[in-house]
């Protein structure tokens, strides 16, 4: 999965590196969640939600 993320509104290039990486990890872990059977979601420090139901087929 390619996203493409931009950043606008005065934040520096080190502040925009630090949000593209927690978008990343969260895209990332949401990712993972998705693709595991229904399940007590993965623990992360970013989202506080978990799926408590089976993934929609596509």
């Amino acid at each position: 999965m390619e996203t493409e993320l931009h950043i606008a509104g005065g934040a520096g290039p080190l502040e925009a590196a630090a949000i593209a990486a927690v978008v990343r990890q969260v895209l990332l872990e949401e990712e993972v969640a998705a693709s595991l059977p229904s399940m007590p979601h993965l623990e992360s420090p970013w989202v506080l939600s978990g799926r408590t139901e089976a993934p929609l087929e596509k």
